[in-house]
């Protein structure tokens, strides 16, 4: 079993999904699968990146036989220290250089030829040619030939082409990355938008063609921008010229063409605790550059999961909402606009998981279908629910109790609670997506799992002094 956790990290961009070529996927982060002697698996996600500079961490967390060199789920972001972890960037401590392993590599003695002599001579030579500069900088890499949009519409994918060139005197060995950015000027800083990046290596003298994906995210600002490509960003390579590797075009980023409804949903507590209030604000967003008319957004409100707050009323910041249907009547929202909904909740039951969609619009939407999501699961952009979010487990956790372990982990049908415990103690179980598996009571030291699907898990353990603590195990067939 693979884990590639993406919370917080990045989000699946709306309309693509996670592919595999081999087993399954139990969440996007959780792959499964059986591997053969000699077999080779791929898993492939378009990614929204959430931090500047993106770093993403996989590793084998179970597998039923024992590897040979790594132990599986013993690493931790971001430097993969085995070969069964992988990161991003790749700041590997894997591959160890040792030049002593290529001196005498076999056991037998050649004498040299007079032509070997003849190619040992040439060799010195041209070693002392480059004693005065960077022997390892042999290698200069340059971006030509880009075809840059002029303009570029929000959260719209955009492919061009481009030409990287290597304009040193030998191949530029390894791999590197060219990463794509939007900045206020034509230098790249810190202070810049990452929105994209291809991998490259092992390029020869000469120019080589290449194809770029990059995606803008609905918040950045509209206006011009300088769409920086820099070559190396991740500085892998020694080069004999690293003032070549930025090209810059300016760009106007704006709305898409046609109407494009967004809709996100936030909780105060996104855990919905039973027995308490709660307040969730909806935010409906035109992205578009066409005005929308008849919006109307799906928030169904069952009685007997959680009800509107006694003396409080929905807040709309535009139409109405009506608790007994569900409906928010948002109907106009002109290019750009932005419409809330605030309600104040009161849970009835655990496990609450709060779902909206847009239900109706007069136009087309560019990218979703109004009224076509089922709860609790939001796979387009005009759909929105906490499952999943940042936030949906227990944070801040109040105190974190290091003397209470699980054992086993990974787990097929039952977790024993080691350590410091006390009868009335209350446990929480949540999947990756942060929806409520399972909860109880602590009565004796054990917890049965055999129902739950395999996959990650995370249990919240709370004590009567309301201590907390949050950990991870994983429930194995």
């Amino acid at each position: 079993m693979v884990y590639l956790p993406l919370l917080g990290r990045a989000t699946i961009v709306s309309g693509t999904d996670v592919s595999v070529s081999q087993g399954q996927l139990s969440d996007p982060s959780t792959w499964r699968l059986d591997l053969a002697a000699g077999a080779r698996a791929t898993y492939e996600v378009h990614l929204n990146n959430l931090m500047y500079r993106l770093e993403l961490f996989a590793q084998v967390i179970h597998a039923s036989e024992d590897d040979m060199d790594s132990t599986p789920d013993n690493g931790y972001c971001c430097t993969a220290t085995e070969d069964d972890e992988a990161a991003f960037p790749d700041n590997s401590d894997t591959n160890d250089d040792d030049g002593a392993d290529d001196t005498n590599g076999d056991d037998t003695t050649e004498e040299d030829s007079p032509d070997d002599n003849a190619d040992d001579a040439d060799d010195t030579e041209e070693e002392d040619q480059t004693d005065d500069g960077d022997s390892d900088a042999i290698a200069d890499i340059t971006l030509s030939a880009i075809q840059f949009p002029d303009y570029i519409p929000l959260v719209e994918q955009i492919r061009f082409d481009l030409v990287v060139e290597n304009l040193g005197q030998d191949t530029a060995r390894g791999e590197f990355v060219i990463g794509f950015y939007l900045s206020e000027d034509a230098s790249l800083s810190d202070e810049d938008i990452y929105i994209g990046h291809i991998l490259t290596g092992d390029l020869a003298v000469g120019q080589h063609p290449a194809t770029a994906l990059i995606s803008i995210a609905g918040g950045t600002p509209l206006g011009t921008y300088h769409l920086i490509a820099a070559a190396d960003v991740d500085e892998q390579l020694a080069e004999t010229n690293e003032s070549n590797n930025i090209f810059s075009h300016q760009v106007e980023i704006q709305r898409q063409n046609g109407v494009d409804l967004e809709l996100n949903l936030l909780a105060a507590n996104p855990t919905f605790p039973i027995y308490t209030n709660n307040e969730v604000t909806l935010t409906l967003t035109n992205t578009g550059n066409e005005a929308a008319s008849g919006v109307q957004v799906s928030f169904p409100i069952f009685a007997a999961q959680v009800v509107l707050v006694g003396g409080t009323q929905p807040d709309a910041s535009q139409g109405t909402f009506n608790g007994y249907t569900g409906i928010w009547d948002v109907q106009d929202m002109a290019a750009g606009a932005s419409a809330t909904l605030r309600l104040q909740l009161y849970s009835l039951m655990e496990g609450f998981v709060p779902y909206a969609q847009v239900s109706a619009c007069e136009q087309e939407d560019i990218d979703s279908v109004p009224n076509n999501g089922v709860c609790c699961t939001a796979n387009e952009d005009d759909e929105a629910t906490v499952v999943g979010s940042e936030g949906l487990l227990p944070n801040p956790i109040a105190q974190i109790r290091t003397s209470v372990q699980l054992a086993p982990n990974p787990a097929s049908n039952k977790l024993w609670i080691q350590g410091v415990y006390e009868e009335t103690t209350t446990y929480r179980i949540y999947d990756s997506y942060g929806k409520l598996a399972q909860s109880g009571y602590l009565y004796d030291a054990t917890i049965q799992i055999a129902d739950l699907a395999s996959g990650i898990y995370y249990i919240q353990l709370t004590s009567p002094q309301n201590t907390t603590q949050l950990l991870r195990f994983m429930k194995a067939h």
